[in-house]
């Protein structure tokens, strides 16, 4: 089956019925774009796009090509300064790390604060109740201090306030080293359209109006001096 779509893929099958295959047979989508070439997926990608039309008909696609450009990426073991990192942290148990909108601000307004301290610049972040992505280019700091900050500092902070004990995340933080430039604004889209993904926000303008994700002050709609 993962031989056949990747041969559906390459010939201008409609993705839709790829998706419908592999979904019907529970099968991983990553076992099939593993051997999709970079050129062949992002053929792809035009293809259902085009076929399609709009941003939220090809959401999934944008997953494959964020996915497979992680195939060319590396977990981040070694890092320096000008490295880019797309960090993801999920909840322990997939239980929610943001309960309320008070969370949501402590959390970023902690953010902030460290990275302007240690000249981290973030191209990209989103935060859903259960998890968080953000896209981090290492400053002065490497990256691991600086999310030892943010997530010590953070688990307290919630801890005191919903008067609980015990760890908030799941394991260490994920972080994948970005090494393919050419990915770097799709893995942008991919990231900021996680709210749509997750439904919080239905549409594309209140995605523009959404506080707790880059995508609004990327646009121009809310200012950040981080």
């Amino acid at each position: 089956r993962h031989t056949r779509a990747t041969h559906m893929l390459k010939n201008g099958a409609p993705v839709r019925h790829i998706q419908e295959m592999l979904g019907h047979a529970s099968l991983n989508s990553t076992q099939v774009y593993t051997h999709l070439s970079i050129t062949d997926l992002k053929n792809v990608h035009s293809r259902c796009h085009v076929s399609m039309g709009t941003p939220f008909a090809f959401l999934y696609l944008q997953k494959w090509l964020y996915m497979l450009s992680s195939l060319h990426a590396t977990t981040s073991q070694n890092d320096a300064p000008g490295a880019i990192h797309h960090i993801i942290v999920r909840g322990i148990e997939r239980r929610k790390i943001f309960r309320d909108d008070a969370d949501r601000i402590d959390f970023l307004e902690r953010f902030g604060t460290i990275v302007k301290e240690t000249s981290t610049s973030c191209y990209a972040w989103s935060l859903i109740p259960n998890h968080f992505h953000l896209l981090l280019k290492t400053g002065r700091m490497p990256i691991a201090t600086v999310m030892r900050r943010l997530l010590t500092g953070y688990a307290m902070g919630f801890n005191r306030r919903h008067k609980r004990r015990g760890h908030l995340f799941q394991n260490r933080y994920k972080s994948i080293l970005c090494q393919e430039d050419a990915y770097l604004k799709e893995l942008v889209r991919y990231i900021h359209l996680n709210p749509v993904r997750a439904q919080i926000v239905q549409s594309m303008k209140e995605l523009d109006r959404y506080s707790f994700c880059g995508h609004a002050a990327i646009m121009g709609k809310k200012k950040s001096d981080w």
